[in-house]
């Protein structure tokens, strides 16, 4: 067993792999075994590790997403839309979707759908409403 030492971060996980030689395996094909089981375990960690941040905004019917379109400039969305155009360039991971122009994307995801049917779309954010 592995103990956490001071200031460690994260989990400790202890990997359980299956032994090929007892069902009869060996030699160089238990190794392949054990190997290609260890392979692919280190490779979902990595996976696991190296995602970035991934952010996911789900907006209201807006006639676009910018704040400049129409009569009124909207500052809080044209900023709101400046950061996140500097996360992403951060190497964010961002996805947009507007209630108007891709109502699949809302449909799409079981936490946004299940709250769309209890709140509606009055339930949606409207931080940068000018109202």
């Amino acid at each position: 067993m592995v103990e956490p030492v001071p200031g460690m971060r994260g989990r400790i996980e202890t990997w359980v792999t299956d032994e090929p030689s007892l069902r009869g395996i060996d030699g160089m094909d238990r190794m392949r075994l054990v190997v290609a089981d260890i392979a692919a375990r280190v490779e979902a960690l990595h996976t696991e590790l190296t995602a970035g941040p991934r952010i996911r905004v789900f907006e209201p019917a807006l006639c676009c997403n910018t704040g400049v379109c129409g009569t009124d400039v909207d500052e809080a969305l044209v900023s709101f839309t400046a950061d996140l155009d500097h996360l992403r360039r951060q190497g964010v991971d961002i996805e947009r979707a507007n209630l108007a122009n891709d109502p699949g994307a809302f449909a799409s995801n079981k936490v946004v759908a299940d709250f769309l049917r209890v709140a509606g779309s009055a339930g949606l954010p409207s931080c940068w409403s000018t109202t």
